[in-house]
């Protein structure tokens, strides 16, 4: 019940809460209850009893903006803020209260503090969309959330700086000095809920804003909602609205996303569209943030080999059509190199994947000599762990070194003699050696028993010393005898 007269005549159920209203005071601000009061027949037992309970399950807004519109009704000032205007506006719509049903009515009245108090000012225009997100549909009908969102846009393209952490946005000296500024703004857009701020950077990003910015608050929003809980849906819709372009983003922040992704398991497609944005920008990285973590109980390595192996192949397939860093040294590559061989050879894996790596680097730069080719090739690229295709292919490649080549065809005939030992094995049921003819049964039967004498002398000698080999205990025996025929 609403404190002060007049006494309330019906009820209204407003999301569950009750409220006790004087329909006279109500249908003189409202035109919809006024109708609706008009329409409907009352019973005599009915009113004895206190009125008649009306539910308006449909109103647009919360019992608390509701209460707001009916302590305006029953003639109390209505108590406006940047968060509940917006639920306010919905509900005086709601129930009709214009001007041509009573002047100086609630819509006008919050529609021009909306207007003059909220959407002027950064910190009001936040507290506004954050305070409207329940009414969110009724609002964008009105056209109240467009506004909202126009603010938004038109306050970053004024000052970029606003998509950035309010404390971090400036130096040590202008946050002394504007930390008694009354207007300087502290909201921050990654406040927001992931609806919200999905509509507000979308917003933003289609009004011009700067695409590093824009990329900056992404990264931090996805980073500080991911750390608070395990949202998944959080990582894969950032990543979405990521820009394309590479100089629009920042290597680290990337890195702590993907990570991220592995570990919240993120669909396929959202870890690929971050792996294709860390390969272009890969000049960039340092040797550590390829040590991606592994996730999960059926891990076989402590460090995510194949994605590891995706972002350099990804670098290398830019690069080699012509759209990738060309600006990444022999130095840094060389370390990329090592630490791929590192990472496959933990994982038990061959060495396919650093060639291809090297490969696509020699089409990329042909300016290259062939010491600085052999250079690159020694620090990673081993040959016996080529697979017997890719020694194929690397024999013919003409990019490759001369003395790789003379290795990879060293590690083919290799591959060559161990098939050829294989299929005898198989065929024979024994190994057989390729080039030597097998051994006679004799010198089969002689090597046994050296290999038996050899044991038994060993377990002699561990078991009575030195004496109790064959030579010890013949010279023991002629001591004994030369002392008993003195």
């Amino acid at each position: 019940m609403l404190p002060g007269k007049p006494p309330p005549d019906f009820r209204v159920l407003i999301h569950g809460v009750n409220f006790a209203l004087n329909k006279r005071c109500m249908a003189l601000r409202s035109a919809r209850i006024a109708r609706m009061l008009t329409e409907e027949e009352e019973g005599e037992e009915r009113q004895r009893q206190g009125g008649v309970a009306h539910e308006l399950a449909d109103a647009p807004a919360d019992p608390a903006a509701f209460e707001v519109v009916a302590r305006f009704c029953h003639g109390y000032l209505p108590e406006l803020s940047p968060e509940n205007v917006v639920p306010v506006i919905c509900v005086a719509s709601f129930l009709e209260m214009t001007e041509e049903h009573s002047p100086e009515n609630l819509l006008q009245r919050a529609l021009s503090f909306f207007s003059s108090h909220v959407l002027p000012h950064w910190n009001e225009t936040l507290r506004c969309l954050r305070g409207g997100a329940a009414v969110l549909p009724h609002a964008g009908r009105l056209g109240l959330t467009d506004d909202i969102l126009h603010s938004v846009a038109d306050k970053v393209l004024a000052e970029p700086l606003l998509l950035r952490n309010p404390v971090e946005a400036c130096d040590d000296q202008k946050v002394k000095r504007r930390l008694f500024v009354v207007d300087w703004f502290a909201e921050d857009l990654t406040d927001l809920g992931l609806d919200l701020f999905v509509m507000a950077i979308a917003a933003v990003a289609d009004a011009g804003a700067p695409p590093t910015e824009v990329a900056r608050c992404l990264l931090r929003y996805a980073r500080k909602r991911a750390r608070w809980n395990s949202h998944r849906r959080v990582v894969e819709t950032v990543e979405k609205l990521l820009p394309r372009e590479k100089e629009a983003l920042q290597i680290k922040p990337l890195f702590q996303m993907l990570q991220s992704a592995i570990f919240l398991r993120a669909r396929e497609e959202c870890r690929r569209g971050l792996e294709e944005r860390i390969g272009s920008l890969l000049a960039e990285a340092a040797v550590e943030d390829l040590f991606i973590p592994c996730h999960g109980y059926a891990r076989e390595t402590r460090h995510d080999v194949g994605c590891v192996e995706r972002v350099v192949a990804q670098f290398c397939n830019a690069a080699a059509a012509g759209g990738g860093s060309p600006e990444l040294g022999r130095e840094m590559f060389a370390g990329l190199l090592r630490m791929l061989a590192w990472l496959l050879g933990a994982a038990g894996r061959g060495g396919d994947g650093v060639y291809r790596a090297v490969d696509a680097y020699f089409c990329a730069h042909g300016e290259l000599t062939e010491s600085e080719r052999e250079e690159i090739c020694r620090a990673a690229l081993d040959c016996r762990r080529l697979s017997p295709a890719v020694c194929e292919q690397a024999a013919q490649n003409e990019r490759m070194p001369l003395r790789v080549v003379a290795q990879v065809l060293y590690v083919g005939q290799m591959h060559i003699r161990e098939a050829i030992c294989g299929a005898l094995k198989d065929s024979e049921g024994e190994p057989a050696r390729v080039g030597r003819p097998p051994p006679s049964p004799a010198r089969t039967r002689k090597k046994k028993m050296m290999k038996k004498e050899k044991k038994e002398k060993k377990m002699r000698s561990a078991r009575w010393g030195p004496a109790a080999t064959a030579g010890g205990l013949q010279k023991g025996r002629g001591d004994r005898g030369r002392r008993r025929r003195r």
